[in-house]
């Protein structure tokens, strides 16, 4: 901008500080913020990997960035102002798990930390909670109840072809795949012969 003024002529005069603050500042912030938001659409789709790095200044403040990286694009999210706080692994737990909830729980495949001494000093175990509480939500969807139903190896264990809670995950997935009353009784049907080794299944 400043070179297209000098090019200009002597008399044309760049923006001031004041006018690209409050005009060009907001069209800035809008590009972004459309930017960003392209790039969360994905996150579902792609998953996605939280990363953060902190570093102490001369002064004493200590800052811990948030960025996210997904399909070769990396996002700043947020800094957090923790010079009053003791960076311990509760503390460093707190502030990924917001992170997390913000991100989106389900679009969460890795996290990356500069906290390896921490990790190590606790045997990782803000970590290792992340990773639980994330396996449990993602291994318990209605899908994986049904393939584990229908598993011939599991089928037939005691108490499994039985089981009403994977029986329903199992009608629900189908029912999604072909809502149709007809088929869902026919699959009704032949859940029966599959659980009872008859017919084809036998």
């Amino acid at each position: 901008m400043v070179l297209g003024c000098q090019q200009a002529s002597v008399g044309v005069q760049p923006p001031t500080p004041y006018e690209v603050r409050n005009k060009y500042l907001e069209i800035e912030y809008k590009d972004i913020s459309e930017y960003v938001n392209k790039l969360r659409s994905k996150w579902e789709t792609n998953g996605c990997t939280i990363m953060c790095d902190g570093w102490t200044g001369p002064t004493r403040l200590s800052i811990i960035n948030f960025v996210v990286y997904s399909k070769g694009k990396t996002i700043f999210l947020k800094s957090v102002d923790a010079s009053d706080h003791i960076k311990n692994y509760k503390y460093i737990y707190k502030l990924l798990r917001d992170v997390i909830m913000e991100v989106g729980e389900h679009n969460v495949v890795q996290v990356v930390t500069d906290k390896g001494g921490i990790g190590k000093k606790n045997g990782a175990r803000w970590v290792i909670k992340i990773i639980d509480d994330r396996w449990y939500k993602t291994l318990y969807h209605d899908l994986h109840a049904a393939a584990y139903y229908l598993n011939p190896r599991y089928q037939y264990r005691p108490g499994v072809g039985d089981d009403g809670t994977l029986i329903h995950a199992v009608h629900k997935v189908y029912s999604k795949l072909d809502p149709a009353s007809p088929a869902v009784g026919q699959f009704g049907n032949e859940l029966t012969w599959f659980k009872d080794a008859r017919r084809t299944f036998g």
